[in-house]
């Protein structure tokens, strides 16, 4: 196919039109010439950015509730609230004892980790950048993305300014190589977000750690640490991260089961 379609990149658009497009792209993009490859990889842009946006909840707040008397409310009105005032100074008025609910921003940040060791080519690829689109798209700003092998690589920094396609197109231009250390990724997210109230990750692998530190002693520092992860990672031994980040994990061996897995993560 990949041949095939480096010979006739105009057939590409036709291709894309299939159900299982985006599945089969992962398995020969990476062996396309370059100007079929950057055609198949803006074509399978438009078809990520739709899954992320159906995966990606658009009504997302952050920031904790707090509970204040207002005379003029222009928040919510907590009714219980306001009746047990009122009931208890039920000679005054009724709008002296109203109650609202006011959301508090607080400073909440999320890094996104990305294996890119040899063995995440592929499928993993895609499913990796339709990870980064949905973060993209829920958080709009305060989220980073690091890729890491044997070491960490940022990719967004939590600042920076950079749409979701240019996020895509990077993941899928990134040389796959190296060996896995997990524990230099923790912490490379962690100096990230260190000046943010909340620290929030989401590792994405399929390998266990061979290079570096336990990265089970390095999760506790995060809020919370969700962990997807793919074959031939073993999830029994993946998992102890999650655990100790006090996250979900998740492990996806089809491609239908990403969208439910970032899902739980993003709540």
């Amino acid at each position: 196919m990949a041949s095939y379609y480096s010979s006739h990149p105009e057939e590409l658009e036709d291709f894309f039109e299939q159900e299982d497009a985006i599945s089969i792209f992962g398995t020969f993009f990476d062996m396309l010439k370059p100007e079929a490859k950057n055609l198949a990889i803006k074509l399978a842009t438009r078809i990520i950015l739709k899954i992320a946006a159906q995966i990606a909840d658009t009504g997302f707040r952050t920031g904790r509730l707090q509970y204040l008397k207002s005379r003029d409310p222009s928040d919510e009105i907590e009714l219980d609230q306001s009746v047990e005032r009122y009931l208890n100074h039920f000679d005054e008025q009724l709008q002296d004892h109203l109650v609202t609910s006011v959301r508090i921003p607080e400073r909440r940040a999320f890094m996104l980790m990305l294996d890119r060791s040899y063995s995440m080519r592929g499928v993993k690829i895609v499913r990796a950048a339709i990870a980064a689109a949905a973060i993209a798209l829920h958080y709009r700003k305060d989220y980073g993305i690091l890729c890491f092998s044997t070491a960490p690589l940022v990719l967004k920094g939590l600042n920076s300014g950079q749409n979701p396609e240019v996020l895509i197109e990077r993941i899928f231009n990134l040389e796959l190589k190296g060996e896995t250390n997990i524990a230099a990724a923790l912490q490379a997210a962690l100096n990230e977000m260190q000046r943010y109230t909340k620290k929030v990750g989401l590792l994405l692998t399929d390998g266990n750690w061979n290079r570096g530190k336990n990265p089970v002693d390095v999760a506790p520092r995060f809020d919370a640490l969700h962990v997807i992860c793919f074959p031939p990672a073993r999830p029994e031994i993946v998992e102890e991260i999650a655990f100790a980040g006090h996250g979900t994990f998740a492990f996806v061996e089809k491609d239908d089961e990403i969208a439910l897995a970032l899902q739980k993560c993003l709540k």
